[in-house]
């Protein structure tokens, strides 16, 4: 099951959560989770049992498969970056390269977002 982060991440991914990701569930996030609920057809009751979770992840597993992303569902870092990079690409960036925002200690990572870059060429 996930935790309170987790599920403010996705349900923040999914529009219906606006708070801090803080791993508190208050009201902001039960109020998402019963939104969530009213638009999936489950059990209205800000309660995330198990139904809910499974049905949130899967939901996530569906936008990270048609972002391209690991479907891990759990809209972390890469599902978001992936999400607000589908509409830039490394061709609309003129004044930096991406090989200048890889990891120095050789892991590979190199994922930022684009509109991050995109406000550094102002």
């Amino acid at each position: 099951m996930l935790n309170v982060k987790q599920r403010q991440m996705n349900l923040r991914f999914l529009g219906y959560y606006g708070g801090t990701i803080d791993g508190i569930a208050g009201n902001g996030t039960i109020g998402a989770i019963e939104e969530f609920q009213r638009n999936y057809g489950l059990v209205v009751d800000g309660i995330y049992g198990a139904k809910t979770d499974a049905k949130l992840i899967e939901v996530i597993k569906v936008e990270q498969i048609k972002l391209g992303v690991t479907a891990d569902g759990i809209a972390g870092t890469q599902t978001v970056n992936a999400r607000d990079n589908k509409s830039l690409s490394w061709n609309d960036i003129k004044h930096f390269k991406q090989s200048e925002f890889a990891c120095k200690c050789g892991c590979g990572f190199s994922d930022i977002n684009l509109n991050l870059v995109k406000i550094l060429m102002k």
